[in-house]
C-alpha cells in the first residue's frame, strides 16, 4: 500500500469501523469530523482528497457517503473508470454515458452496462 501519514491512516481506520457497524454505509464528513475530533471539515477533505489521490479510497462526485476502500490486492478495484470502460467493451459489453453508477446496499459502486446480443 502506498504510504500515509498517521492522521490519514486515522480516518481510513474511522471510515472502515463505521462501515463495519452500519452495514456497508459511509461516514458523512461531519461525523468524521466528530469522530476524529477536528475542528473543521476541510481537514477531512483535505485528507479524503489526499487518500483519494494515493488509490486507497474511491469516491462517487457529487454522492455523499460514497466511499469505497480500495483492497490493493484487487486489480478491478484500482482500475480507473476509464480502464473499465475498455475492459468491459473488449467484453463485448457496451457502456454508454453517462455512467449511472448506482451503489447496491452493502456494495461497491457498478456501472449500469448491458452486454451486445449480437
Amino acid at each position: 500500500m502506498i504510504a500515509i501519514t498517521k492522521r490519514q491512516r486515522a480516518l481510513l481506520d474511522f471510515i472502515q469501523k463505521f462501515m463495519a457497524e452500519n452495514d456497508g454505509l459511509a461516514p458523512s464528513v461531519m461525523e468524521m469530523t466528530r469522530g476524529l475530533d477536528l475542528s473543521s471539515t476541510s481537514n477531512v477533505h483535505s485528507m479524503l482528497n489526499r487518500l483519494e489521490q494515493r488509490g486507497v479510497i474511491r469516491r462517487l462526485k457529487f454522492h455523499a457517503r460514497a466511499i469505497q476502500i480500495v483492497d490493493p490486492n484487487d486489480p478491478v478495484a484500482r482500475a480507473s473508470d476509464r480502464d473499465l470502460v475498455a475492459e468491459l467493451t473488449q467484453r463485448g459489453w457496451t457502456v454508454t454515458p453517462p455512467f449511472n453508477l448506482r451503489v447496491p446496499h452493502g456494495g461497491n459502486p457498478i456501472p449500469q452496462v448491458q452486454q451486445d446480443h449480437g
